[in-house]
């Protein structure tokens, strides 16, 4: 029988056990989080460095492509996330999305299938940062702000137009 605590202390104890629970949830979140993102921008950087190096460029460059483009999705998604509203923070993650599923699918084989599994990578780092992103930095609530009343004037009373029209 689950009963409700009463006293101060049961109150307390009971408080203190959500706050642990949902401490442990968080955690498993992040660590899932984090473990889905870091899979995702491995695969990612992998098929990315590979189109690089088929398209010609130095190993050096293969490596730096990718964390220019994958990394681009993380700093624009961080500041959209703290709260930058603008063309850039938006444009620059758009691009990022839109580089690295190009990327990720030109490394396909050439089936539907290899090209739907290319392009899980970078849909799965988007949507893992993303999230994680959230657990760190909650957008700030949504509420309207509550319309102010409008006060009637009281400086100016209204007579009647009887009085106004006999003087």
């Amino acid at each position: 029988m689950n009963t409700k605590p009463t006293t101060r202390k049961q109150i307390l104890t009971e408080a203190a056990r959500v706050r642990k629970i949902r401490n442990i949830m968080r955690i498993i979140a992040i660590v899932g989080t984090s473990l889905v993102g870091l899979g995702a921008l491995w695969i990612s950087y992998g098929h990315i460095y590979d189109v690089s190096r088929v398209a010609g460029e130095s190993h050096v460059n293969a490596m730096l492509i990718p964390a220019g483009i994958d990394g681009l999705l993380i700093v624009s998604g961080v500041a959209i996330v703290s709260g930058r509203k603008d063309y850039v923070s938006y444009g620059s993650f758009a691009f990022g999305i839109m580089a690295s599923l190009v990327a990720n699918v030109l490394s396909a084989s050439g089936s539907i299938l290899s090209y739907g599994l290319a392009a899980i990578a970078p849909i799965a780092l988007v949507g893992a940062s993303e999230m994680l992103l959230r657990m760190f930095f909650p957008t700030p609530s949504k509420r309207k702000k509550p319309i102010p009343r409008r006060v009637p004037n009281t400086n100016h009373v209204p007579t009647k137009l009887s009085t106004i029209l006999n003087t």
